[in-house]
C-alpha cells in the first residue's frame, strides 16, 4: 500500500514540474534545474523550453533518453556548430534538419544535395 501511495505522490509530482514549465511566469533557473530532473518527461519538457540555456540545449544532446536527445537536437538555441555537426551525424541528422533555427543557407545546401540524391548535404 506504501509503495502505490508513494508512487502515486512521485507521479503528481512529476506533473507539477511539467506544469511549471507551461507557466509563462516561470524563470529560466527553474527550466534550467528541471532539465537535471531524474524523471525523462521532465528533462524532455525542458528540452523543448525556450528558456532553456544553449549550453544545457548542448549538454542534454548526451542524456541517455533517445527522446530528451531528439527534443535538445530541435532546440532553436543551439549553437550553429552544433547543430551542423548533427546534420553530418547520420544518428543526429533528422533531429537536427526539424530545428527552427537552421541558418538558410544550410537549408538551401540540403535542398540541393536532396536533388542530386546525395546521401550527405555538400558543405556542411
Amino acid at each position: 500500500m506504501t509503495d502505490c501511495r508513494n508512487s502515486r505522490v512521485e507521479l503528481l509530482q512529476q506533473a507539477g514540474r511539467q506544469l511549471a514549465l507551461d507557466d509563462p511566469e516561470s524563470t529560466a533557473d527553474l527550466v534550467e534545474r528541471f532539465s537535471r530532473d531524474t524523471h525523462e518527461e521532465v528533462r524532455h519538457r525542458a528540452a523543448t523550453d525556450p528558456r532553456l540555456s544553449p549550453v544545457s540545449a548542448v549538454r542534454l544532446l548526451n542524456d541517455p533518453r533517445r527522446s530528451v536527445r531528439h527534443a535538445a537536437a530541435t532546440h532553436p538555441r543551439l549553437p550553429a556548430r552544433t547543430l551542423i555537426r548533427l546534420l553530418r551525424d547520420t544518428a543526429t541528422a533528422d533531429s537536427a534538419a526539424q530545428n527552427p533555427a537552421l541558418p538558410v543557407a544550410v537549408m538551401h545546401c540540403m535542398l540541393d544535395s536532396a536533388a542530386a540524391g546525395s546521401a550527405s548535404p555538400r558543405g556542411l
